[in-house]
């Protein structure tokens, strides 16, 4: 169960607010105009209140831990063996006792897609193998049609143990992994690598923008000449189908790309 510690006084403040939209995984506040939920007044604001505009970047401030989020300095190995035998060892990290194994990665070396995920779900956790779940499953199908079978793909995530729930990995926790995850990406050495999900993709990008405006556009992943695809994670595609085409056609840009053998 998740810890609401920080939401159990009766009057939020909107700083505790914030704290919490970051703790369950929003990283966009679409609407300029605050609604404050837990209060049964429909009053609308005086007119010379100014209103309350929550940024992106200020989520990241209340939700990393102190002191200031600092990303793990840069790892180098020489085969995935060595990666993997790293990431079993690793202290300092608190996934590890909460999760039943850790969730590696599958796949061929480079190949012409390495899809990156962002966490092991329960049935990854269990089986101990990338993309088994309900919406492992549909985004292979995806893959498949667009002519990638998963056999073809390199399959991971940027967390490799599942979060304690099935929550949204931490600042902390993305900034931990971040390092390893790229040398996961120089061992596999892919032509291109698609981005599941704003965590991922804001990660790997370096970007505070949101998925929603990252999508749709191919980008040089930085120091490489390794395509970098950001989409719509398969678990937020279940809940919300419509948003299917939208993913389907980022894998066919990818598709068309590779095939002409533009970078």
């Amino acid at each position: 169960m998740r810890d609401h510690a920080f939401i159990t006084d009766t009057t939020p403040t909107p700083e505790g607010f914030a704290r919490f939209l970051a703790f369950i995984g929003v990283d966009e506040v679409v609407s300029q105009t605050p609604v404050t939920w837990w209060v049964q007044n429909t009053e609308a604001p005086p007119q010379d209140s100014a209103p309350l505009v929550m940024k992106r970047e200020g989520f990241g401030d209340v939700s990393a831990p102190a002191p200031a989020l600092q990303v793990s300095p840069e790892v180098s190995f020489d085969t995935l063996a060595a990666l993997r035998g790293a990431l079993e060892t690793l202290k300092d990290c608190a996934l590890r006792q909460t999760a039943t194994q850790m969730v590696f990665g599958e796949g061929p070396l480079n190949p012409d897609i390495m899809v990156i995920g962002e966490a092991p779900g329960n049935e990854e956790d269990q089986s101990g193998r990338p993309f088994v779940g309900d919406a492992g499953k549909m985004f292979n199908q995806m893959l498949a049609a667009a002519g990638y079978p998963r056999e073809h793909c390199y399959i991971t995530n940027i967390i490799p143990w599942r979060p304690p729930g099935n929550r949204a990995p931490t600042p902390h926790e993305v900034a931990q992994m971040l390092p390893f995850l790229r040398a996961h990406i120089r061992l596999v050495a892919p032509k291109s690598v698609v981005l599941l999900g704003g965590v991922v993709a804001k990660a790997v990008l370096k970007s505070d923008t949101g998925i929603m405006r990252l999508r749709g556009k191919i980008y040089p992943l930085e120091g490489t000449n390794i395509l970098a695809v950001p989409t719509f994670h398969p678990a937020y595609l279940l809940g919300s189908p419509l948003q299917k085409q939208q993913a389907w056609e980022d894998l066919l840009r990818l598709k068309e790309r590779l095939g002409s053998g533009e970078k």
